[in-house]
């Protein structure tokens, strides 16, 4: 993308739909533990599902691959779909890979956080891939994976009842946080997203630390710069993400490097303490 905004061109997604045939839709339905996967899938045994789909697609061809994605995504296993596909050797089936999920509730937690929809895209999607009871080792939560204590201090900025844990990963609720939380890590760094970005996974303190001393630095240069490799490559898939989901929205009012402002030295007010 930044390519492409350098060179004064057009993004080029180059979406190709993966076509499965009724043929090999039921070759695929046809399998034992494609069969048992589906049916734990449907009586809400999520974790055992998901421990089957993993086993009964381990050795498949790259073709098999695209089928079970194809398959998932029609009972809607998006996660499954989005994990299975991302195996095989075809990645340019945007609507397999970007699903658009709860998107009312993405846009009404956005705007009422006032913050981009599809940057709150990219962040659920790197974060969990809408996989809705995500639990990290960390112990990070749901869809947009807040830590406990960030649910709830976003929550009572928010005005809203989060007591627990289950109230954090409820799905409406985790949107709402996710996007109030993005919000502040924006305004800690006086609307610059790419800082917010990284803030959001490491933290704005740690963040703050990054920052150049003395001559400010381009944001893809800063971002090479990241001292941890989790942060770095984070915000790497978050931006690009966001990008292509921003092209899913039909909202095409930003290119890539107007999300990427120079980053200015520490003392020049570039980051505030929350």
């Amino acid at each position: 993308f930044l390519a492409a905004d350098h060179v004064g061109r057009d993004y080029s997604m180059q979406h190709v739909s993966i076509d499965a045939s009724p043929e090999e839709i039921s070759a695929m339905l046809a399998q034992s533990g494609i069969q048992m996967a589906r049916e734990l899938f449907i009586m809400g045994e999520i974790t055992a599902a998901r421990r089957q789909w993993a086993w009964a697609t381990r050795a498949m061809s790259s073709r098999s691959l695209q089928v079970a994605a194809v398959l998932a995504r029609h009972w809607g296993w998006y996660d499954r779909a989005i994990f299975t596909v991302a195996k095989s050797d075809h990645l340019d089936d945007l609507e397999l890979r970007f699903p658009i999920l709860y998107r009312d509730m993405v846009e009404d937690s956005a705007q009422k956080s006032e913050i981009d929809p599809s940057w709150v895209y990219g962040v659920m999607r790197q974060e969990s891939a809408f996989v809705t009871d995500a639990r990290s080792i960390a112990g990070a939560l749901g869809l947009m994976q807040l830590m406990p204590q960030t649910g709830r201090q976003t929550g009572r900025r928010l005005n809203l009842d989060i007591n627990s844990n289950s109230a954090i990963l409820k799905v409406e609720n985790n949107l709402r946080l996710g996007a109030g939380y993005l919000k502040n890590v924006l305004d800690v760094n006086n609307g610059h997203q790419v800082l917010a970005t990284a803030s959001y996974n490491a933290g704005p303190h740690r963040v703050k630390g990054w920052l150049p001393a003395a001559e400010g630095l381009d944001a893809d240069a800063w971002v090479e710069s990241i001292p941890f490799t989790e942060t770095r490559n984070y915000v790497k898939n978050v931006l690009g993400f966001t990008m292509v989901y921003a092209y899913r929205l039909g909202d095409t009012r930003l290119r890539l490097q107007d999300r990427m402002l120079p980053i200015r030295p520490l003392d020049d007010g570039t980051t505030s303490t929350p």
